[in-house]
């Protein structure tokens, strides 16, 4: 009979080698500009309260079904307590949360930016809705004086949660006319719904997170001043975004204004 330690090691090695040969579509990616298609689906559409009350999380250490988060996947969470949803053809996702990474897990051309939110939507039919039933809404956030809305939530010193906090919710998204869509997967692990991909611990072994994301990555960008990111890294002194991913065969589209190619 193997001892456990060894029995463990011997599953991880074998599903890491199923893993090496199987094509995933994980996130985050690098977009790069020249190789973007015109998406010709469906436009996406915000519908987002001006006010709505939202609380705050810092997730490092919190536990979740037996898991406890570790800072690597750690983040500061905004739950919004309002109705927010965004539009994509026939289909609405509602908001069910927004939090931040640092640095951006996505790249463009293979630039970083300092920081990337995150707003992460659910299907009204709920998990059962498709292979995709999530569609997250990321923005990068790069240093400028002009914090708008958003300093609201990373602007008070120290940087801590709070219970609650009433912000305008549609001020705290950059224009959304231009963006970038692909399909991918959570950057943490997940287990919302019963996902293909098994339990959190099987994700951790394997490195893949659940590929149930509709993802839209804004063009423009979010601002805020150096002093403010500085204070958010340092919630995360090794950073908590995870790193980019093959892209594989997967199509990248390009809708908006702005130059794609």
């Amino acid at each position: 009979m193997l001892h456990r330690p060894l029995a463990v090691a011997l599953v991880a090695s074998v599903l890491a080698a199923v893993v090496a040969f199987a094509q995933h579509h994980q996130t985050p990616i690098d977009i790069v500009r020249s190789t973007a298609q015109t998406d010709p689906g469906p436009k996406l559409r915000i519908n987002y309260p001006d006010q709505c009350t939202v609380s705050l999380e810092d997730t490092f250490g919190a536990a979740t079904a037996g898991y406890t988060i570790a800072r690597e996947w750690a983040t500061l969470k905004a739950t919004p307590a309002c109705d927010a949803s965004v539009a994509v053809g026939t289909d609405t996702y509602k908001l069910v949360q927004f939090h931040f990474h640092t640095p951006s897990e996505h790249s463009i051309d293979g630039v970083h930016a300092p920081m990337e939110v995150h707003f992460v939507h659910m299907n009204t039919n709920g998990c059962s809705a498709g292979l995709h039933p999530l569609l997250v809404v990321g923005a990068m956030i790069s240093a400028g004086p002009n914090a708008g809305e958003l300093g609201k939530i990373l602007a008070p010193t120290p940087l801590a949660p709070q219970a609650s906090l009433s912000v305008n919710l549609r001020a705290l998204l950059p224009p959304t006319d231009s963006y970038w869509r692909y399909d991918g997967s959570l950057t943490a692990p997940n287990t919302d719904c019963s996902w293909s991909e098994g339990d959190k611990t099987k994700q951790l072994i394997t490195g893949v997170f659940p590929e149930s994301v509709n993802w839209y990555l804004l063009e423009s960008p979010l601002h805020l001043p150096a002093a403010t990111i500085r204070k958010f890294k340092a919630l995360y002194p090794e950073g908590n975004a995870r790193p980019l991913k093959s892209l594989e065969e997967r199509p990248i589209y390009h809708s908006g204004t702005k130059a794609g190619k």
